[in-house]
C-alpha cells in the first residue's frame, strides 16, 4: 500500500533490544539517537546524506522512531529469523505513489503522505471506536508493506515444506485443504473465469462482469446470500483485490496496536486465530528449528 523514502533499514542483530517491555513500547529520548542503536549508525547516515532524486522526502524525526518501534518488534525480528535468506529491505519516503498509501517492490518499499489521509477507526478495550493517530497509520502502512516484502522475497521457497507467507494465502483460499470448511475466509475460485475473488468484492453481483459474477441460484452464489463466511478487512484499491492484500491488512491490524489488534479480534476472529497462530507458534518453531540446525 504505502511508499516510502530511501534507506537500507538492517535488522537488530541483538536479541535483548526486542525482547524488552511491551511490543508498541515507544522509543524514549531522541528518535534518531535510538533509531542508530537499532538499525546502525551506517544505516541512519546512509539515508541522511541520500541524493535528492533518490531520498524524495526526508522521514521526520518522529517516523525514524515510529521505524525503529517497528525493528524493535519480537515478530519482525521473528520474521527475518525464520526466513533468513530475506536481504534488508530500503525504505522510502514520498509525497506520492500514485493513490496508494504504500508501495512494495523488489528489495524497495515506499510510504507516502497519502498514508495519513483517511484515518483508521479501532476499537479500545472497552469496545468503543478510536480514530487512529500519526503513529498508528504509519506504522500500519510499514507492517502491511512488510508482509508483502516477507511474501515476494519467500515464494520461491517450498511452501509445502516451510510454511511462508504464501502458505498462509492458500490457508484462506483453500481453508477445507486445512480441515476447515470451504469459503469460510470468503475467498472462492470463480467457475468459468478461475479469478480467486472474495464474497465482499461488489462486482460477484454485477451481471455485465461475467468474469466477477456469482449467480445468487448457483451453490456459491447460495453460499454466499447464507453470509457463513468471514468479511475481509482488504482494502480494495485498484487491482489490488487478492488474498495476499487481506493478509497484508490483517498482519498490520495485528501488529500495529492493541486497539487495532482488539478490532482484530472482533470483526474478524478467524483471521485472528489464523495471524496469532503464525506468531505465536509456527514462526517461533521455525526459529528454534533453525537454532537447533545450526547447532549440529
Amino acid at each position: 500500500m504505502a511508499a516510502r523514502q530511501s534507506a537500507r533499514i538492517q535488522r537488530p542483530h541483538s536479541p535483548a533490544d526486542s525482547s524488552s517491555g511491551s511490543h508498541h513500547q515507544p522509543f524514549r529520548g531522541n528518535g534518531i539517537v535510538r533509531l542508530q542503536s537499532v538499525i546502525g549508525n551506517q544505516a541512519v547516515q546512509r539515508l541522511l546524506r541520500a541524493p535528492e532524486q533518490i531520498q524524495r522526502k526526508p522521514f521526520s524525526s518522529e517516523e525514524f522512531q515510529w521505524i525503529g518501534d517497528v525493528w524493535n518488534m519480537p515478530e519482525i525480528e521473528m520474521l527475518f529469523q525464520a526466513y533468513d535468506e530475506v536481504p534488508d529491505p530500503v525504505l522510502h519516503r514520498v509525497a506520492a505513489a500514485g493513490d496508494a498509501e504504500g508501495v512494495t517492490s523488489g528489495g524497495d518499499i515506499s510510504i507516502a503522505d497519502r498514508a495519513y489521509n483517511i484515518r483508521s477507526t479501532y476499537l479500545d478495550d472497552e469496545g468503543k471506536p478510536v480514530k487512529a493517530p500519526d503513529e498508528a497509520e504509519f506504522k500500519s502502512t510499514l507492517f502491511h508493506e512488510l508482509f508483502h516484502f516477507f511474501f515476494n522475497h519467500t515464494e520461491t521457497i517450498n511452501h509445502d515444506e516451510v510454511v511462508t507467507p504464501k502458505t498462509m494465502q492458500e490457508r484462506i483460499i483453500r481453508p477445507h485443504a486445512y480441515g476447515m470448511s470451504p469459503f469460510k475466509f470468503g475467498w472462492f475460485q470463480h467457475p468459468t473465469s478461475d479469478l480467486i475473488l472474495h464474497f465482499d468484492v461488489a462486482a460477484t453481483t454485477w451481471q455485465n462482469s461475467p468474469d466477477f459474477y456469482v449467480d445468487p441460484e448457483s451453490p456459491l452464489g447460495k453460499f454466499k446470500a447464507s453470509g457463513a463466511y468471514e468479511h475481509s478487512p482488504m482494502p480494495q484499491s485498484g487491482d489490488d483485490i487478492s488474498p495476499e492484500e487481506d493478509l497484508a491488512e490483517t498482519m498490520s491490524l495485528y501488529l500495529t496496536s492493541p486497539e487495532s489488534r482488539n478490532l482484530l479480534m472482533a470483526k474478524f476472529p478467524l483471521r485472528y486465530k489464523l495471524i496469532s497462530g503464525y506468531f505465536e507458534r509456527i514462526l517461533p518453531g521455525m526459529v528454534k528449528a533453525k537454532q537447533k540446525a545450526g547447532m549440529e
